[in-house]
Order: structure tokens, then C-alpha cells, then sequence
């Protein structure tokens, strides 16, 4: 089988010599050999000529007879342009010590010939050796890049199998059938399929904990103002450690996730301030190993202002959050999640009214609707099941017995039972927002 040549080679001396002498034969004898002058080729550097199109040429091999550094020059030039390179023979002068050009783009020769060591006899094994070796180094490489393809779906399928089994618990077999089914169904590798699972599982993980930072600034307030109401308040005191705690945690995680995932400049900057806000509201309270005690003039208007302004950093960041997923099915943990704030919101303004006198906060009909909407837009969405259907059920219960006690919630009994009531709620809406998150609905969408 005939293989076409392009000889690239200097007008200079020695080469010009010896490239005549060597491939004088192979062009007597018919051999498809092109010749083109590497000064010519190289002259896009300086802009002296339009470099030859060598693409159109589509040799088996290419040979370049010319000092070392011209050719590596040529060779790197090519790498730079990710040109698609046959096997290159280099016949030229051996040099005192590698350059770095041809450190960088070694990999990209066949084999390298001193210059005058070959015979016009012994060259075309010469060239057949080194098409060889570059055949035998190509499907080497691609073996490789096809194992780390494999072990890199490995590992997405193993941890996609994983986060299925711990949301939805089921077995691992399972979890393998329901991930090779989907993506069967979708036409799309298992690989990125699994992968596409992990991310996911993320962005809701990182969507609800966010979320949880707008609940919390309520709660804060909420549990503070139930000690000074004397509510339960050794109950309060743990509850508020325990708030505290669950919000360092979210931190760490969401801090966690910026790492792993590309961030956007808004979404730092919106972690960054959510960061800034809960330290100033947890420091108010005195919550945190290196917060000072809350002083006797701490007041509850000025708490419940660095509470809003959490709530406003908490909002942006779930916001910005959701966006960069690019997931629309994650909406629904964000929406979920958001009620959460809203019932705990409804019971801090009822303690405020109680402890401060200031009567109804203005806005708290518009709440409780907003709160309405939201369970009958989740009423509503296709994403559910049989145990969403049922939290969605006790969860509109509990809110109807709550708003019945909003009614008597300026007398102590009425108070106390308004806040228990928001707390039931509480751990409802924790409940669905976590049905949501692990559902098979978002976690494959």
C-alpha cells in the first residue's frame, strides 16, 4: 500500500543537498511525494506570505528536512492551531540539549533522524518504522483516554447510585436499573446521566440550605422573643443553639458546593452577603464562640432589622442559586422552602405585637394569602407522590389550626398554643421541602 509523502524542507544548505540525494529515487520511481519549502510555510509568522493551506495536501506522512529549531517552530505553530497532524520525521541537525519547544510538542513526532544518517536506500523503512511507532502510540493513547472515559463514568454512576439510594431508599440494583432505564429513554449515555443525577441532587441540597437561612432569620427572632415572653423559654434558649447550629452548618456546606461547582460572580457575592448578615444576626444574640453576650439594651426592633436584612441576603442567594442550576424542576424546593419563612414569620410578629404593644405588623394579611397561593400553586404541579400528596394534606391542616389561633394569639394561652402550632407547621414544611428535594421527579429531570 503507497503512502503520500509532504516533504517540508530549508532552502538552505545542507538540507536542500541532502533532501535531492534521499528522495531522488522515491520521485524517479513515481512515489506520491510533495514538496513544499518550509520557508514558505513558515511565512504567516511574519506576515511576508499567506502560509500554504496544508490541510489540502493531506499526506500519510509528513517529513521535514530542516534545522531543528525551524521545524520545531513549524511543529509548535500547527500544535497552536490544533491542526489534525499526520506522522512527522524530523531529518535535521541533533542539538546540544532540547528546547522547550520540543519538550512541549515531543509527543507529536514519529521519530527524529540525524541529519546525513540515513541512505536514500535505508529511508523508506526508516519512514515505515516511525508511521509504526506513531500508529502504536496513537491507539495507545486512545486506550487510555477511553479508560479514563470509563472510570470517569464509574465514578458518576457509583455516586449517582448512591445519592438514589439515600433519597429514595432503595437498593443499589435499583438504583442501576431505574439510572441505565432513564437514560436509555432520554438516548443519552449512562455516564452523563448519572451525572447529571449527582449535580442535581447538589443544586437542590444547595437550594433548600440556602432557603433555610430565610426561615431562620425568623426563627432567631421569633425563639428570642419567646424567652423574654418567658414562653418555654429553657426550651427557647436550646432551640436558639440549635438554629444556630444548623445554620453553620448550611454555611460550611453551601462554601462546600461554591468549590465544587463553577460559581457565578453574583452568586459569590450573594453567599458572601448572606455570610456577613447571619453573623451579624446570630453575633446580636450572643450565638457563636466568639460573640459577645447580648447587652441588656439589645432590643427586638433592632434584632428583627438585622433579620430582615438576612432574609433579603437569604432571598437573593436562593434566587441566584436556582438560576445557575439551570434546573426548572428545582423551583419547586425553592417555593417549597419559602413557606417555611412565612410560618415562622406569622408567630414572630404575633410575639412582637405581645412583647412590644405595637399591635398587628402591617403586611400580615398579604403573608398569610402569599402562603395561601403558595400550597395551592403545590397543589397543583405534577411533581408528586404518594407521600407528598399526604405532607401537602397535614401541612394545610396544621396551617388552618394555626390561623384559627391567630385570633386569641394576644392572650398568653392563645400565644403559647400560636407558637407550638407555627412549630408543627415548621416541621411539616422541613418534611415536604425534603420530599421535594429527593424526589425522582427533580433528581432525574
Amino acid at each position: 500500500m503507497s503512502h503520500s509523502l509532504l516533504l517540508l524542507h530549508s532552502e538552505d544548505a545542507p538540507y536542500a543537498s541532502q533532501c535531492r540525494s534521499l528522495f531522488a529515487a522515491q520521485l524517479q520511481a513515481g512515489a506520491q511525494l510533495q514538496r513544499l519549502a518550509l520557508s514558505n510555510a513558515a511565512t504567516h509568522q511574519t506576515g511576508a506570505a499567506p502560509a500554504p493551506d496544508l490541510s489540502a495536501h493531506a499526506p500519510d506522512q509528513i517529513v521535514i528536512c530542516a534545522p531543528a529549531q525551524q521545524a520545531w517552530a513549524w511543529i509548535a505553530r500547527q500544535a497552536s492551531a490544533q491542526a489534525d497532524l499526520c506522522p512527522i520525521t524530523l531529518l535535521s541537525d541533533w542539538p546540544e540539549a532540547p528546547s522547550p519547544a520540543a519538550l512541549q510538542h515531543l509527543h507529536l513526532l514519529a521519530g527524529w533522524w540525524p541529519l546525513g544518517s540515513l541512505t536514500a536506500e535505508q529511508l523508506p523503512t526508516a519512514l515505515a518504522l516511525d508511521r509504526q511507532r506513531w500508529l502504536h502510540a496513537r491507539k495507545t493513547e486512545q486506550a487510555l483516554q477511553n479508560t479514563q472515559v470509563q472510570l470517569e463514568e464509574r465514578k458518576w454512576i457509583e455516586r449517582a447510585k448512591g445519592r438514589l439510594t439515600e433519597a429514595r431508599g432503595i437498593g443499589e440494583e435499583q438504583a442501576f436499573a431505574l439510572l441505565r432505564n432513564t437514560a436509555m429513554q432520554a438516548h443519552l449515555k449512562l455516564g452523563n446521566v448519572s451525572r447529571q443525577v449527582v449535580e442535581a441532587a447538589d443544586w437542590a441540597d444547595a437550594i433548600n440550605r440556602a432557603g433555610q437561612f430565610r426561615m431562620l432569620s425568623q426563627r432567631l427572632v421569633k425563639l428570642q422573643a419567646m424567652r423574654l415572653a418567658d414562653i418555654d423559654a429553657l426550651a427557647s434558649s436550646h432551640q436558639l443553639q440549635e438554629a444556630f447550629d444548623k445554620g453553620e452548618a448550611n454555611l460550611k456546606r453551601l462554601q462546600t458546593l461554591r468549590q465544587h461547582r463553577a460559581a457565578s460572580e453574583a452568586l459569590d457575592q450573594a453567599l458572601a452577603t448572606t455570610e456577613r448578615q447571619w453573623h451579624g444576626l446570630s453575633s446580636k444574640l450572643g450565638l457563636g464562640r466568639h460573640a459577645p453576650p447580648p447587652t441588656s439594651d439589645t432590643s427586638l426592633e433592632d434584632t428583627n432589622a438585622k433579620a430582615e436584612h438576612l432574609l433579603l441576603a437569604a432571598e437573593h442567594l436562593t434566587q441566584a442559586l436556582e438560576q445557575q442550576s439551570g434546573r426548572k424542576a428545582l423551583h419547586v424546593v425553592n417555593l417549597c422552602g419559602r413557606q417555611r419563612m412565612r410560618i415562622q414569620r406569622l408567630a414572630k410578629e404575633a410575639l412582637l405585637a405581645h412583647l412590644l404593644g405595637n399591635g398587628p405588623a402591617p403586611g400580615m394579611q398579604a403573608h398569610m394569602l402569599d402562603f395561601e397561593a403558595a400550597l395551592q400553586e403545590l397543589d397543583q404541579l405534577p411533581l408528586s407522590n404518594a407521600e407528598i400528596r399526604y405532607l401537602l394534606s397535614e401541612a394545610r391542616l396544621a396551617w388552618h389550626a394555626l390561623i384559627q389561633g391567630m385570633d386569641h394569639g394576644r392572650a398568653p394561652t392563645g400565644l403559647n398554643a400560636l407558637v407550638h402550632t407555627s412549630d408543627t407547621v415548621l416541621q411539616l414544611l422541613e418534611q415536604l421541602t425534603s420530599a421535594y428535594e429527593h424526589s425522582l421527579q427533580v433528581m432525574l429531570a
